[in-house]
């Protein structure tokens, strides 16, 4: 924050933290990340739908596959035809 003003480029920073600790292959930390994009304000609706599809990945790959099929529902009720979302809900239910 720089006088009293948000950070303008705190959800890349936290993209880009989420991409690094995924690569790095720690998934629980990538979805911290990921949780935190989420809650900053102002975001646009297809910034949203993006973190929450990156978030439900990194929860299925720490192996929290109820809060990755929780995560790929609300991506999936905010656009059914975003990326492979129904496969994942698909496997998911079947797990």
């Amino acid at each position: 924050m720089q006088d009293g003003q948000p950070f303008p480029y705190a959800m890349q920073c936290c993209t880009l933290l989420g991409l690094t600790f995924t690569d790095k292959m720690e998934p629980k930390i990538a979805a911290l990340w990921y949780q935190r994009a989420l809650e900053l304000p102002g975001l646009e609706q297809e910034t949203i739908i993006a973190l929450r599809y990156d978030l439900a990945v990194a929860e299925e790959q720490a192996g929290n596959i109820d809060a990755a099929l929780e995560s790929f529902r609300q991506v999936y009720a905010m656009n059914i035809d975003y990326r492979d979302v129904s496969e994942h809900i698909s496997a998911l239910q079947k797990h």
